[in-house]
């Protein structure tokens, strides 16, 4: 999922209200690039916010009003292709890019995002690869004077406005001064498993951290408008990379341990304890040149114990890093509309239960083919929000904030449909982050989430049951196992009057018959309509009566006639 190579799900974003802070520093001007002095600049102001225990909970906190901190927020980015006249997905991050910057544009939405009281900004500081110029890093060595100015201003700016920022990363950058520490590792080991399990990638890691710190402290950068450095954005081992394609043989990572790769038990130590001294080393020096610095990772979902992303190679371990590791905070990406809901996917992560570290959902968002408008877009995202709260979630950061122009993703941006995902998180519009609001109590879909009975269920994958008929997302779906005739009955809970109905088939093309019924809390099922010809996959079928129907409890979808499978991709109920 890295950025190197495809757009996918990034995360961060976000603002707020700070109290009482500071005027910012007069602004320089950005200059052509140039090397970073290497004089000792000041030690760096404290940073704001930070991490405590309560009660036994990890919290986040603010330094100065004691007051607990939620972090809420979204994820800036301006993408290009690159090179410029590529047609596949290689993307540089412009914000703060000396020849294609577009911090202007970035600027702009930091007081939008005050109005609406986000208090944090996710921001890619190093996405910028592949020959591409006005990078951070020089071809020459050193860091772009010019670069770090920019993050000067955005960090001004973002001050004045009472938004801290989360620095994030992907992959290390392509110049020699940190690739060469690599260079003896090489062929041993490849791409991230290179990074976290070698000295050298240890060594590159905290080498560039430490000289971003360094150089935005000598530019005069206000540091404590940084809430953490995030030194990786999503981490994962690679099982199809060295050193363990080859399922057997031992080796000797940087921590100085040998591990049997033949003993699935010492594969799986050999991740997670390359971890955990990757993490201590890259924290130590982080905190050697910044020490009131809070330090954090990102993650996608593990693979189990409900089955997901089966067959990735891509492999997360997350019981050391949640337990021993030096980390302040563990960030996840966790998206609804898929395969899993959000216990499952909170099981998923490890987390049911857990106190030591605050967590947060560092990227969520919708899809634009699970979701087909941004309306329900906004109401999944307020309540996948809501429903993290059950399980220990102390911050959020949505994916996207505007999209940024250049670059379409496959995401709702928070400022699309009149900022309709803007106000369903807004922290000003909804300041308890985990009551519903009102995307969530007026939502006119009476199926969304309701009790389901199916006639059957289709056996050979997990993920096919009645429940994922009324998810909303029509990347999911109900599936009967069989042929016709089958049925799908949804309980909204009490009367209801309906307006129309709505089908998302998913069956094979074919002459079908489908019979929509109701019945009243305590009557028999009467025949409210008919869907009759020929129909396809990811076809909707739609009726709307010339009156609501009324006093419908309990509504049955019956197939009589049907070449294939019976299933539906979503059944939507809308009240008038």
């Amino acid at each position: 999922m890295k950025r190197r190579v495809l757009l996918s799900i990034f995360a961060l974003l976000a603002l707020m209200l700070a109290c009482g802070s500071p005027s910012a520093p007069t602004t320089e001007p950005a200059s052509p690039a140039q090397t970073i002095s290497t004089n000792s600049p000041p030690p760096p102001a404290e940073h704001r916010i930070g991490v405590r225990t309560v009660n036994g909970e990890a919290e986040f906190y603010d330094r100065v009003t004691g007051e607990k901190f939620y972090p809420r927020g979204a994820a800036l980015w301006r993408w290009k292709h690159w090179p410029p006249e590529a047609d596949y997905f290689t993307v540089i991050d412009t914000i703060f890019n000396t020849e294609y910057g577009q911090l202007d544009s970035a600027l702009a939405q930091l007081p939008i995002m005050r109005e609406d009281g986000f208090n944090v900004v996710r921001l890619w500081f190093n996405a910028c690869w592949g020959g591409a110029l006005g990078c951070l890093d020089q071809p020459q060595g050193g860091l772009n004077r010019g670069f770090l100015l920019n993050m000067k201003r955005f960090m001004e700016v973002a001050k004045e406005n009472g938004i801290y920022l989360i620095l994030t990363m992907d992959a290390l950058p392509d110049s020699r001064q940190y690739q060469a520490l690599l260079d003896p590792y090489r062929g041993r080991y490849k791409d991230f498993n290179l990074e976290f399990m070698t000295q050298g990638g240890v060594q590159a890691q905290s080498n560039y951290q430490t000289d971003l710190i360094r150089g935005l402290m000598d530019v005069g950068a206000p540091m404590d408008t940084i809430l953490a450095f995030q030194i990786k954005e999503e981490a994962y081992f690679e099982e199809n990379n060295p050193p363990f394609t080859g399922g057997s043989g031992t080796i000797t990572p940087a921590n100085g341990q040998t591990y049997d790769l033949s003993d699935p038990a010492q594969k799986r130590a050999a991740m997670e304890d390359s971890w955990l001294y990757y993490i201590e080393q890259v924290s130590q020096a982080i905190k050697a040149v910044d020490p009131t610095a809070l330090v954090g990772m990102g993650f996608f979902v593990q693979h189990g114990p409900n089955p997901v992303l089966v067959g990735d190679p891509r492999i997360v371990y997350l019981d050391k890093v949640l337990n021993e590791s030096a980390l302040d905070f563990v960030a996840f990406s966790a998206y609804p509309g898929f395969d899993l809901n959000m216990r499952q996917t909170m099981e998923n992560f490890d987390v049911i239960g857990y106190g030591k570290k605050p967590l947060m959902i560092g990227e969520f968002g919708a899809f634009r083919e699970s979701y087909s408008d941004v309306q329900t877009a906004a109401m999944i995202l307020q309540e996948w929000q809501v429903d993290s709260c059950e399980f220990g979630i102390d911050g959020w950061q949505a994916w996207t904030w505007d999209g940024g122009g250049a670059i379409r993703d496959d995401f709702w941006h928070a400022v699309e449909g009149e900022g309709a995902i803007r106000r369903a998180l807004s922290p000003a519009h909804n300041p308890d982050p985990c009551a519903p609001g009102e995307e969530m109590l007026d939502f006119p879909n009476l199926a969304y989430g309701k009790p389901v009975k199916t006639s059957a269920n289709a056996t050979h994958l997990p993920f096919l049951t009645g429940e994922y008929a009324v998810d909303l997302s029509i990347n999911t779906q109900w599936n009967a196992g069989s042929g016709p005739p089958q049925w799908i009955e949804i309980d909204l809970l009490k009367p209801s009057a309906i307006a129309t109905i709505r089908l998302v088939i998913s069956q094979e093309p074919g002459f079908t018959v489908h019979r929509v019924l109701g019945k009243s809390e305590n009557g028999s099922y009467q025949e409210l309509y008919v869907f009759r010809g020929e129909t396809q996959d990811w076809q909707t079928l739609e009726y709307t009566p010339p009156q609501p129907w009324q006093g419908i409890r309990f509504v049955r979808i019956e197939t009589t006639v049907s070449d294939s499978w019976v299933g539906w991709k979503e059944i939507e109920i809308i009240a008038p």
